[in-house]
């Protein structure tokens, strides 16, 4: 299918000038995370499109983050100051992205607004909003969840139920419009989840991000009385005190209209009377004063702090929480019903009782100017302050928000002034692969050890050569490491003195020899192997020969992570293509499999050489695609035609189907054959010869299948133009030379990994699946017994495994 704009998409966009809202409607459902990625890489074209063409003076535009909808991602653009035919190529900039991910997708606009804007206008609710600590990331999935199940129980869950996400209305069943309110969250995309029917009965939920991001859920609806608001509120606290942990504030009221839900909260109370900006408040001190008084409030230890400082006590209105929480309840919530003399008399009560929270304009001032410098009790840590390292805790997952508990690169965006997050632009991405992994596998112990690394990680991001050394270090980790050191656990002391030397500052230069050194290593491995699982097999009993198997696989995979080795092996080979280092690590493990039914010569000769071809071949496979698709990006840009698919119609026209077909996979096999042979080469000098992807044409124009390509890259050099033509060849070109400009070192580096990995887990796992074999025949557990076999040897790996990551930061050149 490929991609294609919907009809009409152009004149849709055209009639509402000024505002784009694109979804990619996905084909297979197991593409839409990468259809995300490319609506993301258009979300950033888009920008550019919109810089481009803005006149002086107008204000900037504003893209929405991309949402991962259900079916695919929906982006939306507001002020977009662009003319007639600019505004028409908007949709083809994300098809083109589609296009160059090879995902099969239309491409539509969706209108803005519908039948939810009404909402506004329906009468009588009760309102609950939530309040992280200002600066944070605001609402998580996590309360969104909670928030999605309370507005989907009892009645109005019979009613409708529909989404509004960035002002685009999406209805489903009851459960499609929470789920696409959860992916809102992800994004952190502004979104209303409505149940129920706006002429009866409503639960909403809001949730909002940016200037005040926060979580509002409302109740009500048109005829809904003071007592009967009161009792459809109660659930709403529940969720409250859920949630309190998360909480840095909470409020709840009585409003007259379901208006203004992601605003904040109203300006006719404690504002009125001189206050300050409630929204102010909320977005910049909410952790430690209040917007105003409410009928319920749920206060943090920053407001308890102040109230201490200033010796208030709230006595009996005030319940204790737990953890220096507490909920404050002021009258019921009856009388705080909107327009009657009793919501006036409460509040005033309310104002005086809460008066040292409450700040007017120029308090307010000084709390936002002291906040740069300011760790309060409601959090612990600022984000705008550096952290104490002393109480920073670190944690194996990401977390939600900055706190006192982080990951080790959760730590190092902190230290090195970045938002929060798992993956820090100033960490190189070889360094930040290992350390995520491996810090994420250790015990508590050797993970608390790690916090004074993370600043030594800030900054090292930005150096090619750097990093490419980083990677070889990994690589020669796990050659000159890992594998001496459980081939010495097996017994296999001489092959562990042969390669470990030649392992040691493992290089693009050594790394022939190392590669026949692992290959050899692998299969004398293989049959050590082979030979322990004969002779430890207990009698004829096939159940306990299995279950010695599968406790040395348990054990082996339980050590793996937390020994780094794991962690090395992703991160040596970060920087290629996954299908490349597959292919090394599936031809490794088939050749392996079968090393102990050959003699020593010439498969121990031969299994490097071997998955070092096969870790080419998908090298130049992977060139070659790359290739067209940059061809197919550049025929599409230029004449609206995609380049291969136009030579697969051609092929089916002029040959039919199955002679097309093999024809042309004769040729693109000469084709990535030749590649192969430039691959070789780089490096090596390529002056006056031609481009690799030239020579792969050349090779397929003289294969058997020539005549069956020279006809179909005809039939598509004249659909296309011969200008066109061109212009693609040479997009080409340049991707195919940007994939091959380092072939040589990513094929040694990725076939080191490969064998090294398998060395050293056959090694392990002859150790471990002796000791269960015993452990069965004398009756005790063998999941524990290949356990303690491999402890001693992970234990000294996992040590190594650390000050590796101290080497990484300063790699040798």
């Amino acid at each position: 299918m490929g991609v294609r704009v919907a009809a009409g998409t152009a004149a849709q966009l055209a009639a509402a000038p000024g505002t784009v809202a694109l979804r990619a409607l996905v084909e297979d459902p197991s593409h839409v995370p990468a259809a995300v990625r490319a609506a993301r890489l258009a979300r950033v074209d888009l920008l550019g499109l919109a810089a481009g063409g803005r006149r002086p003076g107008t204000p900037a535009p504003r893209l929405t983050p991309v949402v991962d909808l259900l079916g695919g991602p929906l982006l939306v653009a507001t002020g977009l100051d662009l003319d007639e035919g600019a505004l028409a190529a908007v949709p083809g900039i994300l098809a083109d992205r589609l296009q160059a991910a090879a995902i099969d997708a239309t491409v539509a606009a969706v209108g803005v607004g519908g039948p939810l804007d009404a909402l506004d206008e329906v009468p009588s609710c009760a309102v609950l909003r939530l309040f992280g600590a200002p600066g944070g990331p605001g609402p998580g999935p996590d309360w969104v969840e909670v928030a999605s199940a309370w507005a989907l129980a009892g009645d109005p869950a019979d009613g409708p139920a529909a989404a509004r996400v960035l002002g685009v209305e999406l209805a489903g069943d009851a459960t499609v419009p929470a789920r696409h309110l959860a992916a809102a969250a992800t994004a952190g995309a502004w979104a209303d989840l409505v149940v129920g029917d706006l002429a009866g009965r409503l639960r909403v939920v809001s949730v909002t991000y940016g200037r005040l991001p926060h979580l509002a859920l409302a109740v009500g609806g048109p005829g809904a009385g003071p007592d009967e608001l009161a009792e459809l509120a109660a659930p709403l606290l529940d969720i409250a005190r859920e949630l309190a942990a998360d909480l840095a504030y909470a409020c709840l009221d009585l409003e007259p209209t379901f208006a203004g839900l992601a605003l904040g909260p109203p300006v006719d109370g404690w504002r009125a009377l001189g206050g300050a900006d409630p929204v102010r408040v909320a977005a910049h001190a909410v952790d430690v004063v209040v917007p105003d008084a409410f009928a319920w409030q749920l206060l943090g230890r920053g407001h308890t702090a102040r109230l201490a400082a200033a010796r208030v006590r709230l006595g009996d209105v005030a319940e204790p929480l737990g953890d220096g929480r507490s909920e404050v309840v002021i009258a019921t919530l009856a009388e705080w019903a909107p327009g009657t003399a009793s919501r006036a008399a409460v509040r005033s009560d309310a104002i005086e009782l809460l008066d040292a929270l409450l700040v007017d304009d120029e308090e307010l001032a000084e709390l936002e100017a002291a906040r740069a410098g300011w760790t309060g009790p409601a959090s612990g840590f600022d984000d705008a302050a550096l952290p104490d390292l002393a109480g920073v805790r670190l944690v194996a997952r990401p977390t939600r928000r900055r706190s006192s508990s982080l990951t080790l690169l959760e730590l190092a965006a902190w230290l090195g002034g970045l938002p929060h997050g798992d993956d820090p632009a100033t960490v190189a991405r070889p360094l930040a692969t290992y350390a995520r992994l491996l810090a994420a596998a250790l015990d508590d112990d050797r993970r608390a050890g790690l916090v004074a690394s993370a600043a030594r990680l800030v900054g090292t991001a930005g150096d090619a050569h750097a990093d490419r050394a980083r990677c070889w270090q990994l690589a020669g980790s796990l050659a000159a490491l890992h594998a001496p050191a459980w081939l010495r656990a097996a017994g296999l002391h001489d092959v562990a003195a042969r390669l470990a030397p030649a392992a040691v500052g493992a290089g693009p230069a050594e790394a022939g020899v190392l590669v026949e050194g692992l290959g050899a290593t692998v299969a004398t491995a293989a049959r050590h192997h082979a030979l322990t699982v004969a002779l430890a097999a207990v009698g004829e009993d096939d159940d306990a020969r299995d279950a010695a198997a599968s406790a040395a696989w348990a054990a082996w995979e339980g050590v793996a992570e937390a020994t780094g080795w794991v962690a090395a092996s992703e991160a040596a080979t970060d920087d290629t293509s996954g299908e490349v280092a597959a292919r090394a690590d599936q031809r490794v493990i088939e050749l392996a499999r079968h090393a102990h039914e050959e003699g020593p010569s010439p498969v121990e000769a031969g299994i490097g050489r071997t998955a070092w071809q096969s870790a080419l071949d998908a090298l130049a496979g992977e060139a070659w695609e790359q290739g067209w698709r940059a061809a197919d990006e550049g025929g599409r840009a230029a004449a609206g035609i995609a380049l291969r698919p136009e030579m697969s119609r051609a092929a089916v026209t002029a040959l039919g189907a199955d002679e097309s077909g093999a024809a042309l996979d004769v040729a693109e096999r000469a084709a990535r054959d030749a590649l192969v042979r430039a691959a070789l080469r780089r490096g090596g000098g390529n002056a006056g010869r031609m481009s690799p992807w030239d020579e792969g044409f050349a090779a397929a124009q003289s294969s058997e299948g020539a005549g069956a390509w020279a006809e179909v890259v005809d039939a598509a050099r004249r659909a296309v133009g011969d200008g066109t033509w061109a212009s693609a060849m040479a997009d080409a070109r340049t991707a195919v030379d940007a994939t091959l400009a380092d072939a040589g070192d990513v094929v040694d580096r990725v076939v080191v990994v490969a064998l090294a990995r398998e060395a050293s887990g056959l090694a392990a796992r002859c150790v471990a699946h002796r000791a269960a074999a015993v452990a069965i025949a004398g009756g005790d557990d063998a999941d524990d017994a290949a356990a303690a076999a491999l402890a001693p040897w992970a234990d000294v790996l996992s040590d190594a495994a650390v000050a590796l990551l101290t080497e990484l930061v300063a790699p040798p050149p």
